[in-house]
């Protein structure tokens, strides 16, 4: 069975960051913008900047247009992600971490290295401390859809981050489907990462094999956003709209089109004058053109 604690009594905290009598949206936005700026480079763990101020947009968005629910993690190493989730929601809303931590014999892949001690110190210190946040120790593998549920309510944002093995992905994105609202978003680490095949393997079979509704509709570095059907248009317009200078094309994945973003601002101009030229009249002769000048320079240095 797995251990479902909700670790927000007072002999289990230092006092927080934001006492919960003292908590307002209004600051944790500000912590939210301390994090992003200067705060997640100094936790451990692999979360992309730009990932992270896209994901930030999708929370943003969601809590504007009253979209409520939990935001989570399956797979918290020491919570580079958890603490980004657990600062973008609101007073009446929860954040909940599910990692093996000490019972790492079952960590198969070795895909992360849970630590709860350091977690709390790293909530402590950029967030609220554990005042909202629940706990589940333990494998995801051994946990319900109704155990999640019935400890945090429906999720409107999941980050399924846990077990990389083709089983351990196919379990975790069926839990964060049936744990999430209509409108919730799935995201999924490591599903183009080559260290890692299986991710993408679990993600396929479940989709393809469970009936899924979730589609993807948006790429960003290390991850992949899937959301149900009908959402795609508002999250990818919003994505669109707030976080264009990191656009860089659209393309088409489980017959549906995503929006892949992932330049710096000045990669991501260079990149849009390409196309713009390969799109254009020249942009063959140009084509053609550098490919000559590629090739003589390559005969040059023979």
């Amino acid at each position: 069975m797995t251990n479902l604690s909700a670790l927000d009594s007072p002999s289990d905290r230092a006092a927080p960051a934001i006492p919960e009598q003292q908590f307002s949206d209004d600051a944790r936005r500000r912590q939210l913008r301390g994090y992003l700026d200067h705060g997640l480079r100094s936790v451990s763990g692999w979360l992309d900047k730009r990932s992270a101020r896209i994901i930030a947009t999708l929370g943003a968005y969601q809590s504007a247009q009253g979209i409520r629910g939990a935001l989570g993690e399956i797979g918290v190493h020491h919570g580079k992600l958890f603490i980004l989730l657990d600062l973008m929601r609101t007073a009446d809303e929860t954040s909940f971490a599910v990692d093996l931590f000490d019972e790492q014999d079952q960590n198969v892949d070795q895909s992360g290295l849970g630590d709860y001690a350091r977690l709390l110190h790293n909530l402590e210190t950029f967030s609220g401390g554990m005042s909202g946040v629940k706990i589940v120790k333990g494998s995801s593998l051994a946990l319900q859809a109704s155990e999640l549920l019935a400890l945090c309510g429906p999720a409107r944002m999941f980050s399924v981050d846990g077990g990389h093995t083709a089983a351990c992905a196919s379990n975790d994105v069926a839990l964060a489907e049936q744990a999430t609202i209509d409108e919730g978003i799935v995201i999924v680490d490591d599903y183009f990462n080559p260290m890692w095949p299986d991710v993408s393997i679990g993600v396929s079979q479940h989709i393809f094999q469970n009936g899924s509704q979730l589609r993807p509709f948006a790429i960003s570095p290390n991850k992949l956003y899937l959301a149900r059907v009908p959402c795609h248009d508002r999250y990818r317009a919003v994505l669109r709209e707030r976080a264009r200078r990191y656009f860089l094309k659209t393309s088409e994945m489980y017959d549906h089109a995503v929006d892949i973003y992932g330049y710096d601002p000045s990669s991501s101009w260079r990149r849009r004058v390409i196309n713009y030229v390969k799109k254009s009249p020249i942009g063959g002769p140009a084509h053609a053109l550098y490919r000559r000048y590629r090739a003589g320079a390559k005969g040059d240095r023979t």
